[in-house]
């Protein structure tokens, strides 16, 4: 049964399910149910599994070990997602002021607005 909303998508649809496929290439292939596909990287907290290497290590970093790798250089801001870092970027902006004194004198000054 396929979504309703589905049958607006840009999308391609494979009629035996309702997942979207963004490729067309992706059409060649048979389709494979997400709970057929193998989850070889299990957490060692929680025993969540995951199919994609990057998943599972992003999960234990920002679940788990709290790590929040992505910062702004303007303010003090970090994140453990590279994408929410993307979206703060979005809202904060830089100032940059040259002092120049024969050229030796060079001064940034940044600034994170709200």
């Amino acid at each position: 049964e396929l979504k309703e909303d589905c049958a607006l998508s840009t999308h391609f649809l494979v009629s035996r399910c309702v997942k979207p496929l963004s490729q067309h290439v992706e059409l060649k292939r048979p389709p494979i149910k997400w709970s057929e596909r193998t989850r070889k990287y299990t957490c060692e907290f929680c025993q969540k599994a995951f199919v994609v290497k990057r998943d599972w290590e992003g999960h234990i970093n920002s679940i788990h070990l709290k790590a929040k790798p992505f910062r702004c250089d303007a303010c003090s801001w970090s994140s453990s997602h590279r994408g929410e870092l993307q979206k703060h970027f979005k809202k904060c902006a830089f100032q940059f002021s040259v002092l120049d004194n024969l050229g030796t004198n060079f001064s940034v000054e940044k600034k994170c607005l709200p």
